[in-house]
C-alpha cells in the first residue's frame, strides 16, 4: 500500500535513573511502543505482532530523545493518543520522564531536493542480516540497498527489481570504509553486527538512477538496514559530504 510520507515522532526525555541503554532495553522499548499501540488500536497492534514483511516502525534512542519512525500515519496517531496520559518510559531498571512529544513528516520529495552523489553512511547500532539460520554481519550494497528498497516499496508503491538493484550495485564506488563488528545481547540471545562509516560515490550512472539510490540510503536511514531495526539495530546516520548531516536519529 503506497503511503507517500515517511513519520518521526520524538519523545524528549528527563532520565530517572541513568544507565546506559543496552539491546535488553532496546527489546523492552520495542514492547513498550507496542503496548501504546494496544491500547489505542488492539487490532493494529496484532497487525504489526504478527506481520512477516519488512516491519512498519523502527525506533532509536539518542541524547535523552526516543524516535519511532514509520510511513503510518495510523500508528503515529495511536502513539499520539496513547501518550496523552503516559508520562515516563519505564523499562524496569532504566526510566525517564516524557517532557515532550512531536511529531514532524518527510515527503519523497523533499529526500529528493536534498540530492547528494557522495555520501558517508554512519551505522551506529549493530547492522546484520539474516541468512540460512546465521547472522551476517558485512555491509554487502546489495542486501543495504535491498533492505531499504522494502521500504520505498512502502511509501511510494514503487518496487525496484533485483536485476536493477544489482546494475545500480555494481556501478556504486566505495571510497573508504571503517568497518568493525558488535555484539548485542537481547537477554536470552546475542547478535552480532557491523557499526562504522562507508563513504559511497554515484556520479558515474544516470541521475535518475543516483536519484533512486539516494531515496534508498534515506529510507535505510530513517528505518534502518538489516535485521530487528525494530528492536533499534540498523541505525544510521546519512552525511551528505556537500553539506550538513542528514540525520534521522
Amino acid at each position: 500500500m503506497k503511503r507517500d510520507t515517511m513519520y518521526t515522532l520524538t519523545l524528549t526525555l528527563k532520565l530517572l535513573r541513568k544507565k546506559e541503554i543496552t539491546g535488553v532495553h532496546y527489546r523492552r522499548l520495542h514492547a513498550f511502543v507496542l503496548g501504546l499501540i494496544k491500547l489505542s488500536d488492539p487490532a493494529l497492534s496484532k497487525e504489526i505482532h504478527g506481520r512477516k514483511d519488512r516491519q512498519i516502525f523502527s525506533i532509536s534512542y539518542e541524547k535523552e530523545k526516543i524516535r519511532i519512525y514509520t510511513p503510518s500515519k495510523r500508528i503515529i496517531s495511536c502513539l499520539q493518543q496513547a501518550l496523552l496520559d503516559r508520562h515516563q518510559v519505564d523499562l524496569f531498571d532504566w526510566q525517564a520522564k516524557i517532557l515532550q512529544v512531536a511529531a514532524n513528516f518527510t515527503t519523497p520529495e523533499e529526500i529528493q531536493n536534498k540530492f547528494c552523489e557522495k555520501f558517508i553512511l554512519r551505522f551506529i547500532t549493530p547492522t546484520t542480516f539474516y541468512q540460512y539460520g546465521n547472522y551476517y554481519p558485512l555491509p554487502e550494497l546489495n542486501r543495504l540497498l535491498s533492505s531499504a528498497s522494502k521500504v520505498m516499496e512502502i511509501v511510494e508503491g514503487v518496487e525496484i527489481d533485483k536485476h536493477q538493484l544489482e546494475t545500480m550495485v555494481r556501478m556504486i564506488r566505495i571510497e573508504s570504509a571503517n568497518i568493525k563488528t558488535e555484539r548485542v545481547s537481547f537477554g536470552k540471545f546475542n547478535i552480532i553486527g557491523f557499526c562504522g562509516d562507508i563513504t559511497l560515490q554515484c556520479k558515474v550512472f544516470p541521475k535518475e538512477d543516483q536519484y533512486v539510490v539516494w531515496k534508498l540510503v534515506n529510507y535505510g536511514a530513517m528505518m534502518g538496514f538489516g535485521y530487528k531495526t525494530a528492536w533499534g539495530l540498523g541505525r544510521a546516520n546519512l552525511i551528505s559530504t556537500s553539506s550538513a548531516s542528514v540525520s534521522f536519529l
